[in-house]
């Protein structure tokens, strides 16, 4: 009970927690995208303007002194090559010139025409530049890199490009995109922080408010867990007698089918008070589990041969493959009452003719056990219910198949006391498979 206790704790945190995560999210992503529409649009419409006046801000920057043409045409005396470092110098020789429009501000752009094969006919700029930092080299750099990828608009490095078709050839503007590089990255150290200062206050705000929001379900756990331990401790002493006295009326009137009745259905409730009590001590902590290193692999076969007969009566067949000489630090009659609740169950869920098959091996530091049987199956939607207290399948409710649907709780929590796993898979109407891993690294 504390562990099922625990695990809604944890998923009431994680639901919390996931539920702000996505609202946050959500918020800054709109926020985001709107940034970016907004920049886009601002972008687009200074590029166009670019395109409108051959490269320039405007018409009359063409005739201005600012305009410098930084090639006009390559000669055979000119040797360029790009240079990243040439181009730094002289985007930092340019950074104090900001060509203001009415919607943004760049901190420098420049424009190129190249022929049709690509070769670069005319490098300019409306910024003043210096010759003599080299800086030439580095955007005829720049240049040639973006020409070669022929495409009509993108980025690259610190600069955003977008290139139009002309009669020379094309018309390729680039734009310093250094402010928003920077403010993209600013965003995103933006958005960790406020996610982990929200994580840290939702974990302290919901442990500040855990007493008042889950400790009436605990209340309510432990309630029931009382229960469940006080009426077992309460009906043990009456089924007692009333055993007692059905043996002395069964010797008194032999033979008596009501009688028989009686006794059949008083050992029911005997094993049912004794499955409760073993979940309820489990719940607790207080059962005790007598754990010493046997091998499994005899323990496995003689939980299982006792059942054998009862299968063949049946008409249906039971296939063992029990790898030899396991060992394993276990309590040997739980592990016995495991595998004789798997293969019960087994039985139970068949018909005549049907296959029951137990199998166990070593996997890595586990011992693997899987009792699988053809017939009925199990739907996709009782997969995940069937190791839950007194959940019984449709087609299992009914007297001929006994049982109050604790067999598997009982199994279930037989596992986790031996720190393992135990899974279910099956596919309706063919085949079901249960399958235990116990750790080889349990300890005494």
């Amino acid at each position: 009970m504390k562990g099922r206790f625990s695990k809604l704790q944890r998923n009431v945190v994680l639901s919390v927690v996931s539920v702000m995560l996505l609202m946050q999210g959500g918020f800054l992503t709109i926020l985001r995208m709107g940034q970016i529409k907004v920049r886009k649009t601002k972008t687009d419409a200074f590029v166009e303007k670019l395109f409108e006046n051959e490269g320039h801000a405007s018409k009359s920057l063409q005739d201005k002194t600012m305009h410098s043409s930084l090639i006009a045409p390559l000669g055979e005396e000119d040797t360029f090559s790009s240079n990243d470092d040439a181009l730094r110098r002289l985007s930092k020789g340019v950074s104090n010139y900001l060509f203001h429009t009415e919607d943004k501000k760049f901190h420098f752009y420049f424009a190129s025409r190249s022929d049709e094969e690509g070769n670069i006919l005319e490098l300019f700029t409306d910024f003043p530049y210096d010759k003599d930092a080299g800086g030439v080299t580095g955007f005829l750099g720049v240049a040639e890199n973006i020409i070669s990828r022929k495409k009509d608009s993108g980025l690259y490095k610190n600069f955003y490009y977008a290139r139009e078709k002309r009669p020379y050839g094309y018309l390729t503007v680039y734009l310093d995109y250094r402010n928003e590089i920077e403010e993209t990255k600013a965003f995103y150290k933006i958005v960790f922080l406020v996610i982990v200062i929200s994580l840290f206050f939702s974990v302290i705000s919901f442990i500040l408010l855990n007493t008042f929001v889950l400790e009436p379900i605990k209340v309510a756990f432990d309630a029931q867990k009382r229960f469940i331990s006080d009426a077992g401790h309460e009906l043990k002493t009456p089924i007692a007698a009333i055993s007692a006295n059905l043996e002395v009326l069964k010797n008194e009137v032999p033979n008596n089918r009501w009688v028989s009745y009686i006794i059949e259905e008083n050992d029911r409730m005997k094993n049912l008070v004794k499955d409760l009590m073993y979940l309820a001590h489990t719940d607790s902590g207080r059962e005790k589990h007598i754990m010493e290193k046997v091998n499994v692999s005899d323990t496995i076969t003689f939980a299982i041969l006792p059942l054998e007969s009862l299968i063949f009566e049946k008409g249906k067949e039971l296939v063992m493959d029990i790898e030899s000489d396991m060992f394993l630090v276990c309590d040997e009659g739980k592990i016995k009452q495991l595998l004789v609740i798997l293969v019960d169950n087994a039985v139970k869920n068949s018909d005549k003719g049907d296959i029951i098959s137990v199998k166990a091996y070593k996997e890595d530091s586990n011992i693997v056990i899987k009792v699988h049987n053809t017939g009925w199956g199990i739907k996709k939607e009782d997969l995940d219910k069937i190791f839950e207290r007194f959940y019984r399948v449709d087609s299992s409710r009914n007297r001929t198949t006994g049982g109050y649907g604790l067999g598997l709780s009982i199994a279930s929590a037989i596992v986790n006391a031996h720190h393992g796993k135990i899974s279910v898979d099956s596919e309706e109407g063919k085949w079901a498979e249960f399958k235990v891993m116990l750790p080889l690294g349990t300890k005494k």
